[in-house]
């Protein structure tokens, strides 16, 4: 037997579970760590380097793109999922009836503190709990969302113990109650395959600094194409249009 299976052996809540916890962040891969040498002496040869640099920006959302396996233009580069899911709920319509956002008790802090801040909007949050075995059914979230949410945050894999939520069935039941959906999918890019076509969810964040092996301040989020009309953010910024 190996240690994987006798710990899900005796914790039957990591039966669905594939994950090495890399605490604050994960290892820095010797490519980020080249060009971070390439990028600083750039800076010392040539000031600010900007053709460049935009390209290198355009090449890393379509990398991001490739990743979730999404167009580019549906990507958005950012420097933090904090920015990115920021961005998003200020774009939801709360004054129009949809007041409630779901979240469950498995995501990072960020997503509940940014969701709770829209309380100052009118917005009702609704935790979705886990049962004593640590696991959330997906009864839960039926549960919790309804004709009246306006967005079903969820995690692929929970940063405290690495349970992998049913990210589709999440989706197909906010989708059903004319809800969005948002998988916050920081703890499983690069660790685990991510399709939003297959997953059906309407936006997906990540960042680099876990298992893509890279460093703090770049993040990504994507955003379905038929939303990017719908969904007008008032927190924005220079490279915002």
């Amino acid at each position: 037997m190996t240690v994987g299976e006798a710990v899900r052996a005796r914790f039957p809540i990591f039966e669905h579970t594939t994950y090495a916890n890399s605490c604050s962040q994960g290892a820095l891969s010797t490519d980020v760590r080249e060009a971070y040498d390439e990028y600083l002496a750039g800076w010392d040869a040539h000031g600010a380097e900007w053709e460049h640099w935009v390209e290198r920006a355009e090449a890393a959302r379509a990398a991001f793109a490739r990743l979730v396996n999404a167009d580019p233009a549906e990507v958005a580069v950012t420097t933090s999922v904090s920015q990115a899911v920021s961005a998003l709920v200020s774009a939801l319509p709360l004054e129009q009836g949809r007041r409630r956002i779901v979240i469950s008790e498995f995501e990072f802090p960020t997503v509940g503190q940014i969701a709770h801040a829209q309380e100052l909007r009118g917005a009702e949050v609704v935790h979705v709990r886990p049962e004593p075995d640590g696991r959330i059914p997906l009864e839960r979230f039926a549960e919790a969302i309804d004709e009246r949410t306006a967005l079903v945050c969820c995690t692929a894999i929970s940063y405290r113990s690495g349970y992998r939520l049913d990210l589709a069935e999440v989706a197909r039941l906010a989708r059903e109650q004319g809800a969005l959906c948002l998988a916050d999918s920081y703890q499983a890019a690069g660790a685990i395959p991510l399709d939003v076509r297959e997953l059906g969810v309407d936006l997906l964040t990540a960042g680099t600094v876990k298992y893509l092996l890279a460093s703090a301040g770049l993040a990504f989020m994507f955003v379905r194409s038929d939303l990017h009309e719908r969904l007008l953010p008032t927190q924005t910024g220079w490279f915002a249009d």
